[in-house]
């Protein structure tokens, strides 16, 4: 799947259609399962960098490769940093 807008929207009806978005077990399970496998991704693709994976490309597609990881990234930190104010509005009340 691409990262694109459109993607986010399959995504996110496939969310609607396969998992009871009111139980928490069944959000939990699944999203802590997604995390899992992305940490998985994510270690292969360190240890594909130590072996130098990315100059097999060249110049633009290689900045391409990085650019898309540093958008995971910053999506990703943008999301932690949601919850963790949800977290300290429950925290407050």
């Amino acid at each position: 799947m691409a990262l694109s807008s459109k993607s986010l929207r399959i995504a996110e009806q496939a969310a609607h259609q396969y998992l009871v978005l009111d139980d928490k077990d069944d959000v939990n399970t699944t999203v802590s399962s997604m995390i899992d496998d992305t940490q998985s991704i994510l270690n292969e693709i360190d240890e594909k960098l130590s072996y130098d994976a990315l100059f097999e490309y060249d110049i633009d597609l290689r900045a391409r490769k990085i650019a898309v990881i540093d958008v995971i990234h910053d999506v990703l930190d943008n999301f932690n940093n949601t919850l963790k104010d949800v977290r300290k509005n429950k925290e407050t009340k």
